[in-house]
């Protein structure tokens, strides 16, 4: 999608991503099948995984990004109205 240019911050995927078995203490997304197919659910696990190489580098530029571009609405992508406050994008895992 990014490589040709397509939307995607409001895109609503074909697939949900499943519950981890084993998923951290304040890892969260939106796992059922209605809800688990925004955005959010794929930004939290890039976020969980990114942090173990090189910690709150992505997460800080994808805050950077967001802020840009205030038109773009979270709650489009999937996120909830708290989750700057979540464990995972406060460095908490």
């Amino acid at each position: 999608m990014c490589a040709h240019h397509a939307r995607l911050w409001n895109r609503e995927f074909t697939f949900s991503w499943k519950s981890p078995r084993s998923k951290p203490a304040g890892l969260y997304g939106n796992f059922k099948a209605e809800d688990g197919k925004r955005l959010c659910n794929t930004l939290v696990m890039l976020v969980y995984l990114l942090d173990r190489i090189n910690p709150h580098s992505w997460k800080r530029r994808l805050g950077q990004l967001l802020a840009k571009h205030p038109a773009v609405k979270e709650r489009s992508m999937g996120f909830p109205e708290d989750w700057r406050e979540r464990s995972v994008w406060r460095g908490q895992l």
